[in-house]
């Protein structure tokens, strides 16, 4: 065999070794891969929530502690669920060390120190003080069936409040229990 014989089997030879490493590569790549179907069955909620669209507070002078009016939010269930409902503070915000009184927000604007704010609770006047930060663990309205929860909005007026309009906003959710 000649040299140049020797050379080009050699060349050969190794052009056919990167040739199968190549396509062994390729077929480790393709045997790295898998196809998943993912389903999922969604049930519509059987529970619908309602709640009075504002409630209006008794007039508030400097220093007044008020229980305002009662009102009512309901849970309608097409079939028995068990349900609960808990509260989320959306307009406002927590006084500082607190989940259950909100510091009210002043509807001109302007931004008081906390100490001069209006403060304000929802209470069940079954269970008590209702937690605002929407934690779904602190619950209240618990049922399997359609029901009528009432609440009890309070206010503490500092006696050196800001004087205005002042305003919170309270999103109520349903959770489904297990």
């Amino acid at each position: 065999m000649t040299s140049s014989e020797y050379i080009i089997k050699h060349i050969a030879f190794w052009f056919g070794m990167l040739l199968i490493g190549s396509n062994s590569s390729i077929a480790i790549a393709a045997e790295a891969s898998a196809t998943v179907e993912i389903r999922a069955t969604f049930i519509a909620p059987t529970c619908e929530l309602s709640a009075p669209s504002s409630v209006m507070l008794k007039p508030m002078r400097r220093g007044d502690n008020t229980v305002n009016d009662p009102f009512d939010i309901q849970v309608n269930c097409t079939s028995p669920s068990n349900t609960s409902v808990y509260a989320e503070l959306i307009g406002g915000q927590l006084n500082s060390g607190s989940t259950t009184v909100a510091l009210m927000n002043m509807l001109d604007g302007s931004s008081p120190p906390s100490s001069n704010r209006v403060l304000f609770s929802l209470q069940d006047p079954k269970n008590g003080d209702i937690t605002l930060n929407g934690d779904t663990g602190t619950v209240f309205c618990g049922g399997t069936n359609s029901r009528t929860c009432t609440l009890e909005p309070k206010t503490r007026v500092p006696s050196n409040a800001q004087l205005g309009l002042v305003s919170s906003v309270i999103r109520f959710n349903i959770r489904y229990e297990g």
